[in-house]
């Protein structure tokens, strides 16, 4: 009997394994091995300053992105703040390759 494959992908597509069974923690592979992420860093500051301001929400950091999540807050006022910092992301960071997903 062959056994069954199952391949998985991570944050987006941004990491792939193939045939999963039997495979570790460590076996992921990176899709794009030249994405610079560098841009992290200043991001992570910006949602930070929002989310102090912002009472219940957090910052969510994984290797290709970085989240501001206001699930927990007054709504109306989360919604504010999302779109103020999306404008400002958008603003700061125009001249390099990232985008601002809303769900």
């Amino acid at each position: 009997m062959v056994a069954p494959e199952l391949s998985l992908a991570a944050e987006n597509g941004y990491f792939w394994r193939w045939n999963s069974i039997g495979k570790t923690k460590n076996d992921w592979n990176q899709l794009i091995q030249t994405q610079d992420l560098e841009w992290k860093e200043q991001v992570a500051n910006i949602m930070k300053h929002y989310e102090q301001k912002t009472d219940g929400s957090y910052i969510d950091v994984k290797e290709s992105y970085i989240t501001w999540n206001f699930e927990h807050t007054n709504y109306m006022f989360g919604q504010l703040q999302a779109r103020e910092l999306i404008n400002y992301i958008e603003d700061v960071f125009e001249n390099l390759p990232i985008r601002v997903y809303t769900t």
